[in-house]
């Protein structure tokens, strides 16, 4: 897995690049622990490049989401598959997370 990390004015948008399992989730846990030390006040998981997940990237998520909301910051997903989609919702999770269709509607 590869991650990168980019702005888009006040969002700071964690590209995520493979695959996001079990034995890749510690690089994506550094990442968003990096953003979140630095109280980054909106995160956004970009999930258009995840070839495969597995519930380890759930976790990652609410372990995030429960540290950002600590400080009042927010963290978002953006370009998320079908696949994604279902697991989110069959999880419950869709209405935990804010879901951009892409980076366009982030910006407006």
């Amino acid at each position: 897995m590869d991650l990168h990390i980019r702005r888009a004015g006040e969002h700071a948008i964690l590209d995520i690049i493979g695959n996001a399992h079990l034995y890749t989730i510690n690089s994506l846990n550094k990442a968003l622990l990096g953003l979140i030390e630095e109280r980054e006040s909106s995160i956004v998981v970009d999930a258009r490049n995840i070839e495969f997940f597995d519930s380890s990237f759930l976790a990652s998520l609410l372990m995030a989401r429960k540290k950002v909301e600590a400080y009042n910051g927010r963290i978002a997903l953006m370009n998320i598959n079908e696949p994604l989609q279902r697991l989110l919702e069959i999880a419950n999770m869709d209405k935990r997370f804010r879901i951009y269709e892409s980076e366009e509607h982030l910006v407006q």
